[in-house]
């Protein structure tokens, strides 16, 4: 009897979601206005703007790629070795997880790519010993709010922009449980704006706040759930970086000098999705959820022996030919990216470079669980 009963939720779930994947399409001149005046106020980083590469492996598959990326190269000068440095050190814990509430997605075609557009808020967690979270540092009392555009231009494939801001949790809660609809919407996004404005922590942000609000209130015009919570996602993270000083092309007939520039990699096991239900009355509280209440959410996980890896490389370099780049990025593109976006590399259920929300929805739509 308990069986049939939790079948019987997962089916009802599997429905509610299923209900919920679909992205609302807008129209490009709308979508190229959206995308064109966030990017006034782009920073330059890779955290902001970088390739993405993506597949999930198997943890033999990964650790087999490891130890190749280990063993580096050599060059004219001698071998080379690339020595990753963890991104997350400052986190007091061995190891750092990660809760993302995402709104509805929307999107629009131009030159025969689907530029996609998403708003995420996103929560980091300390994991203690005996697997309690705890929130970090980063996000004790706030959350990150983001807005993040894949392919931003039609000649930009697999290129994200990434904007963030820093939310209470009263005013990502208000946001959550509002009903773009109504005629007070207005008013609450405004007032939640100028509280966002107002936050210590957005002080270097101020130029990206109005245009990311402007973004949210364009945007909510046709899909009026785009601010509002459809899908979690959490993950135990890993993250690690390489710096590679001064670069320069491996064909000094070619050249191309940049400076410094930063690969980012990351590693996520433990992938778990969920129905998020987010309150609006007043005994919510993000704690009470993080502790409690998301146990309740979860429908769907990744495999075990399973992880979602991602690279990451800043536009700048990530789109010169094989000659105009340095020995370091051919190195990382042979021995690691090309290498575990490959078909009989990765997991065959995954497909390549597409993101952990993407995937869920798209087993929940055959009605799979993994």
């Amino acid at each position: 009897m308990r069986e049939n009963s939790k079948r019987a939720i997962l089916s009802i779930a599997l429905i509610f979601l299923s209900s919920l994947s679909s992205a609302a399409e807008i129209a490009s001149q709308i979508g190229r206005s959206v995308s064109e005046d966030l990017r006034q106020v782009l920073r330059g980083d890779t955290t902001a703007l970088r390739k993405e590469s993506k597949a999930v492996l198997s943890e033999d598959t990964l650790r087999a790629i490891g130890e190749t990326l280990a063993k580096g190269f050599f060059s004219p000068q001698g071998p080379v070795t690339l020595r990753l440095n963890f991104r997350n050190k400052k986190m007091p814990s061995a190891k750092n997880g990660t809760f993302t509430f995402y709104g509805q997605r929307v999107f629009f075609e131009e030159g025969g790519l689907k530029t996609s557009i998403k708003l995420r808020a996103r929560f980091y967690f300390d994991i203690g010993n005996d697997g309690s979270l705890s929130r970090s540092l980063l996000t004790r009392q706030e959350a990150y709010l983001e807005l993040k555009i894949k392919n931003p231009e039609p000649d930009l494939e697999n290129v994200v922009n990434k904007f963030r801001i820093k939310i209470a949790d009263q005013d990502l809660l208000q946001l959550f449980n509002a009903d773009a609809s109504q005629p007070e919407f207005p008013e609450i996004l405004s007032q939640i704006e100028r509280n966002v404005t107002a936050l210590p922590s957005n002080s270097a942000d101020q130029d990206l706040v109005p245009i990311f609000f402007k973004t949210l209130r364009a945007l909510v015009q046709y899909e009026p759930q785009f601010i509002n919570p459809t899908l979690g996602i959490y993950y135990e993270r890993v993250s690690l970086a390489y710096t590679e000083k001064d670069y320069q092309s491996e064909n000094i007939l070619d050249p191309v000098s940049v400076g410094d520039v930063e690969y980012q990699f990351t590693i996520d096991r433990n992938v778990r999705g969920y129905v998020p239900k987010v309150y609006g009355d007043p005994s919510f509280s993000f704690e009470d959820y993080f502790r409690e209440g998301m146990t309740h959410d979860w429908i769907l996980s990744y495999p075990e022996d399973t992880v979602v890896v991602e690279a990451k490389v800043p536009i700048s370099v990530a789109n010169l030919s094989g000659s105009q780049k340095s020995l370091m990025h051919n190195f990382i593109d042979d021995a690691f990216i090309d290498k575990m976006t490959q078909d009989g590399i990765r997991e065959s259920a995954f497909k390549a470079n597409r993101g952990k929300a993407a995937h869920l929805r798209k087993f929940i739509n055959a009605k799979a669980v993994l």
